[in-house]
């Protein structure tokens, strides 16, 4: 990414991947009548996830973004649910059909030509169906091939996203710790 610009030449960024959204449920567990512990919700916050957190975050420096994922209607949920001393209790995710990237082959179009004129490109992949294995080979080849930096935030194997810049969670590496990992 260039070094210096200004206000007038803003980098502009391209987000692709797993849009979702977070729920955070709030509340108390108590016993009931189901001889089972129940969750009495006292507030609920919803924030962007996965690659609409990303976008959301950079989208306060002085850049332009764009974002390519799930429609806001139609993405995955993760709902945590949160006790008063502020420890997940329980998390239930609605990833949806296991089809639901199917219909996203648009997105993905979209995704590869505009790569062609972006500063960046940010590989949000939570597995979740926007994002196909030979989707991300395509798009971290093309970012190569132009010389445009990419970084994935990686779940699946790290050889898939040779090329790229990879951005794992803590638990992402501790699985592929024997695997030569940030090799591009």
């Amino acid at each position: 990414i260039r070094a210096a610009f200004d206000a007038a030449d803003k980098l502009s960024i391209l987000f692709v991947g797993d849009t979702m959204i977070d729920r955070w449920v709030h509340g108390r567990i108590l016993p009931c009548q189901d001889d089972c512990p129940k969750f009495v919700q006292e507030d609920m916050v919803e924030t962007p996830g996965g690659a609409a957190n990303a976008e959301q975050c950079l989208g306060h420096w002085n850049v332009r973004t764009v974002l390519y994922g799930f429609g806001a209607n139609d993405c995955p949920v993760k709902t945590r649910y949160v006790n008063n001393d502020g420890q997940i209790v329980y998390r239930a995710d609605n990833d949806g059909p296991r089809t639901r990237g199917a219909g996203y082959g648009w997105v993905r179009d979209l995704a590869l030509e505009m790569t062609l004129h972006a500063d960046g490109v940010l590989i949000s992949d939570y597995d979740k169906g926007v994002l196909t294995p030979e989707f991300i080979r395509r798009l971290i080849d093309l970012c190569c091939k132009i010389g445009c930096p990419c970084v994935a935030d990686c779940k699946r194997e790290p050889d898939l996203y040779r090329g790229a810049i990879l951005k794992g969670n803590r638990d992402w590496y501790a699985h592929y710790s024997g695997d030569v990992i940030g090799e591009t």
